[in-house]
């Protein structure tokens, strides 16, 4: 649980059978939710995947290591209130290889010699079809990601919500990677939602990129109503 200021003006995270939040209107309390599939075999597989990559640091040699923080030094970054945090060497390495393996590529061990989170681009969402259950995701095809063997593009799903739905926190589950080369990708991709919508639903989508020399991209969450 995080507080902060005198009395209660910021808070994140969770105690008892709550979890503060905020959103447009303020800050709030709700009942804390329990995933309904906590150990789902993509939970499993994404649990190893961090451990994994969490074990790799350790043989890393020292200069890989230093490589790594020196480059997590030039990331600027927001923690849940929004307050500024320098990340660390292995924070990056793991964010950026976890997703690297993700998507279907090769772990990076060498520090990226970039400074910074890769650009993500301009994305788009459109032709959400609870028909097909599949979806358009629009990207800018000129950023690190997209330029480069070895550079991913991953998109996330929900579930279809009510329409008047304006916030979505879980679950995502991986839909599809959009691959990197020296000829980019063409724009959009169609995506097929691992989850079953319905015509009329708010779908929300989460995307997130990481580029060739294993440095991670901010995320970003879009939404639409689904139609035939």
């Amino acid at each position: 649980m995080k507080i902060k200021s005198a009395l209660v003006t910021q808070i994140s995270g969770s105690v008892g059978g709550f979890t503060g939040s905020h959103n447009r209107g303020g800050l709030y309390l709700r009942a804390r939710t329990i995933p309904t599939d906590p150990s789902s075999t993509a939970q499993q597989n994404q649990r190893a995947n961090l451990a994994a990559r969490s074990q790799e640091w350790r043989v890393l040699t020292q200069a890989q290591r230093d490589a790594w923080n020196a480059y997590a030094t030039t990331v600027a970054m927001q923690d849940t209130l929004g307050d500024p945090i320098v990340p660390t060497g292995f924070e990056m390495y793991v964010t950026g290889n976890t997703l690297k393996i993700q998507a279907g590529g090769s772990v990076v061990s060498a520090g990226p010699g970039g400074t910074g989170l890769t650009p993500l681009g301009a994305i788009s969402l459109s032709n959400i079809s609870g028909g097909s259950n599949n979806f358009d995701i629009g990207f800018d095809n000129t950023v690190d990601w997209a330029t480069a063997a070895g550079g991913h593009l991953l998109v996330f799903a929900g579930q279809g919500r009510s329409p008047g739905i304006a916030y979505y926190r879980s679950p995502f589950r991986f839909a599809d990677v959009v691959d990197g080369a020296a000829t980019p990708p063409t724009s959009p991709a169609t995506v097929v939602n691992p989850f079953t919508f319905n015509v009329g639903e708010r779908l929300f989508v989460r995307v997130r990129a990481v580029d060739a020399q294993g440095r991670s991209s901010a995320e970003m969450i879009l939404s639409g109503i689904a139609g035939l």
